[in-house]
């Protein structure tokens, strides 16, 4: 059975996978097998990554980390073919704002149970769920993104530095902003494919670099 971790700060480092129920005021280090995990249930706040050189790492495995309160997060990076999944029953928030990824992976699933999500993002698929407020995500890598599910009970803005395929995104009770930007020095078109896109309280507005 698991027991409680509680210190301030938390630094992980195994080859085969961490989980772990925690109160602890940060999170960082590494699960170096591939393919291995990292389980993290925080029972209030946490900071994810002390800093962006100390984050939380996974080689192509899977991270999953639970707070019951505000997530703030420096860097998770789970690999090009690892998966990303944040939970807070607060807000979900970047703790630097910059242009820089707090979320590498190659799928990310981000929610907030009472509040907001900010993050920027370096995935190629990326699902979102905030009930009772807005999401905003700035995805910065060049690869093809999809937008696998992603609903708000408030406004949904989410830019991408690549083509975007849209499976589903929604906003319950107001609006809906898509939007494709060339990185410094490109020309190429970035479309924006669409199969459900829902505003039906508010404007959606989807604009495609050079198209």
């Amino acid at each position: 059975a698991g027991g409680l971790v509680t210190a301030t700060d938390l630094v992980v480092s195994a080859l085969n996978g961490v989980t772990l129920t925690t109160k602890v005021d940060t999170v960082a280090g590494r699960v170096s097998g591939s393919g291995a995990g990292i389980t993290i249930d925080e029972a209030d706040d946490i900071l994810v990554g002390t800093s962006v050189t100390k984050n939380l790492s996974a080689n192509n495995g899977p991270v999953k980390v639970t707070a019951g309160g505000v997530m703030t997060v420096n860097r998770v990076d789970a690999g090009p073919t690892g998966s990303v999944a944040l939970t807070a029953g607060s807000n979900l928030l970047q703790a630097v704002v910059s242009d820089s990824a707090e979320v590498v992976a190659g799928s990310a699933n981000l929610v907030s149970k009472g509040g907001r999500i900010d993050l920027d993002t370096n995935v190629k698929t990326l699902s979102g769920s905030a009930a009772s407020s807005t999401i905003d995500i700035d995805n910065v890598g060049t690869l093809p993104l999809t937008l696998q599910n992603v609903t708000a009970g408030n406004s949904v803005r989410i830019n991408a530095a690549s083509v975007m395929n849209v499976t589903s995104v929604t906003s319950t009770a107001n609006n809906v902003t898509l939007t494709t930007v060339n990185p410094v020095g490109s020309v190429t078109p970035l479309s924006i494919f669409i199969d459900t896109l829902s505003a039906t309280k508010g404007v959606a507005t989807v604009t495609a670099t050079g198209d």
